[in-house]
């Protein structure tokens, strides 16, 4: 009646699932291993992984190493060294404010930023084929380097190396394309960055406008020079792909047992992570060919001349789109944590490119509406203005993220002063209510655009007597 209470039916019952378990197991992972052999892009041979294209052939690169001495003062900045020049941004200099950690800092390092400055009069971008690995190690100094040369020029430093005033402003934009040119997309991500910072810096401070047409001509050209000088998303993913195949390499290396005889830090992965690896099918040569697949997948998608949403994850597996699909890590789990990991950076890494482009025409716009009221004593009602009185060119005022070519930004007089706006990562025309940069929520994100005002002094007081 209860056949279950004898103990030799009970152990066969359990051997039999037992059994049962471990055979639709094996019969789910084999499912799963072929499978994976599909989860993989295929590679698309037309492709070329050189590091330069054309813009790189006739400049002179620098080498990461050669930075690395007048940058050792220098890290990323800290929450408070942030905090402190933003509230310098904010309230600017005066007797009653101080700013001792950048005054610190500066007194520790303007040697080194100096020595920064007339390196970088000598190069025009890296050279990211000598250790590129270094590379993405020191680009994270130069968000320190634009905070500490911005406020060096806010306050009036003026040598031999950094002029004071927007001049200056201009000069450190050059500086720091030259010195992102030639990296990866976090490179790209830092130059975005640091461009933000001396744009919203050059909006603050209006009333260092000098000189008459001739400088604001001279001063507009050199900042729309630099839009050749970025590169293109391309050139930054073949920069990566550089750095991921000596990554790599220096995995499997740790996971044979080898070390980096000239990095003393170097330590050989677990012992089971490598026997994992093995047991799995994993090795360096599927990872290599992985990668170069997946790689050529994003250099292609990497060419449209528009932004779009889908940007680099276009027409690849599910996996790499992040659509809730597991990773192929029965094949190659190196490649598929690697692929994963770089993909949650890349998801929306095709927007830092038209991001630095609409920077850099912003930064041309507040220079030459600037100069309007300084000639004509008012902002002009409309972009237009600016053309005819020869200060811009229509490709200055293109809004890299529209749908439509040659799409304008949108202008607006406001109390006195002005704002314009770009449509943002949606593509749509949200009217310039929400600043992408200062979303409060998801609903506000999904309704933002990048926006620059005349009133952002006035924005930030508010935000820091808010709190």
């Amino acid at each position: 009646m209860y056949p279950f209470k004898s103990k030799p039916v009970r152990r066969r019952v359990i051997g039999i699932l037992f059994i049962t378990i471990c055979v639709l197991g094996v019969l789910r992972f084999i499912y799963m291993r072929q499978q994976d052999l599909k989860a993989w892009p295929t590679a698309l041979n037309d492709v070329s992984f050189s590091s330069y294209n054309t813009v790189f052939e006739e400049m002179s690169l620098a080498s990461p190493q050669s930075v690395s001495n007048f940058m050792a003062n220098l890290t990323s900045p800290s929450k408070e060294l942030m905090n402190e020049y933003h509230q310098f941004q904010t309230f600017g200099l005066g007797d009653e404010k101080e700013y001792p950690l950048i005054d610190e800092k500066l007194g520790e390092g303007s040697e080194n930023l100096l020595s920064a400055y007339e390196f970088w009069s000598e190069y025009d971008a890296f050279d990211m084929r000598e250790n590129p690995l270094h590379y993405a190690d020191f680009i994270g100094f130069s968000s320190e380097f634009a905070v500490l040369g911005c406020y060096q020029m806010s306050a009036g430093g003026s040598n031999e190396f950094i002029q004071a005033g927007q001049a200056g402003r201009i000069e450190l934009l050059e500086k720091h394309v030259k010195m992102t040119s030639g990296g990866g997309l976090l490179a790209r991500a830092a130059a975005l960055n640091n461009i933000m910072l001396i744009v919203r810096e050059i909006i603050m401070n209006p009333e260092e406008v000098q000189g008459g047409e001739v400088e604001c001509s001279r001063q507009i050209e050199s900042i729309r020079a630099l839009e050749g000088r970025v590169g293109n998303l391309g050139d930054a993913l073949r920069s990566d792909y550089n750095s991921i195949k000596d990554a790599v390499s220096a995995i499997y290396k740790q996971l044979a047992g080898k070390r980096d005889s000239e990095k003393t830090d170097s330590r050989r992965l677990a012992g089971m992570s490598s026997v994992m690896v093995a047991l799995l099918g994993g090795n360096e040569a599927d990872t290599q060919a992985n990668m170069a697949a997946l790689f050529s997948h994003l250099i292609r998608n990497s060419e449209s001349d528009t932004y779009t949403e889908d940007g680099l994850t276009a027409g690849l597996p599910a996996w790499l789109g992040h659509k809730k699909k597991r990773s192929p890590w029965t094949r190659d789990p190196v490649g598929a944590a690697i692929a994963t990991s770089y993909m949650q950076n890349a998801k929306y890494a095709h927007a830092v490119m038209p991001s630095i482009l609409l920077e850099l025409r912003a930064a041309r716009i507040i220079v030459a509406l600037n100069f309007y009221k300084q000639a004509k004593g008012d902002f002009p009602e409309n972009f237009g203005e600016l053309i005819q009185a020869e200060l811009l060119e229509t490709g200055d005022l293109y809004d890299p993220f529209s749908t439509v070519a040659g799409a304008e930004m949108i202008y607006s007089r406001e109390n006195g002063g002005w704002r314009f706006y770009s449509v943002g990562l949606n593509q749509i025309d949200d009217g310039g209510v929400y600043d992408s940069y200062r979303v409060k929520n998801v609903r506000e994100q999904k309704q933002s655009d990048f926006i620059f005002m005349s009133r952002e002094r006035e924005y930030r007081t508010t935000l820091f007597e808010g709190n």
